[in-house]
């Protein structure tokens, strides 16, 4: 199917993605962060992201920070 639309595989994989649930996570990600006096890593906010029911890897939030 990728060859027919000529797209690559990987960009045909990432566009199906959902953007809402990256961006939502990026707006709690911020929030604890700024509410906690801007002194919470990645394993802090992973535990606040896990008491609101987000399963999230370290690594993911790490990423989200950077940006």
């Amino acid at each position: 199917m990728c060859q027919l639309l000529k797209v690559s595989k990987s960009n045909y994989y990432k566009s199906k993605k959902p953007r809402s649930i990256n961006d939502q996570l990026a707006k709690f990600v911020t929030q604890i962060f700024n509410a906690n006096r801007k002194v919470y890593g990645s394993r802090k906010i992973k535990v606040e992201l896990q008491k609101l029911g987000y399963q999230v890897s370290r690594n993911r939030i790490s990423q989200i920070m950077l940006q």
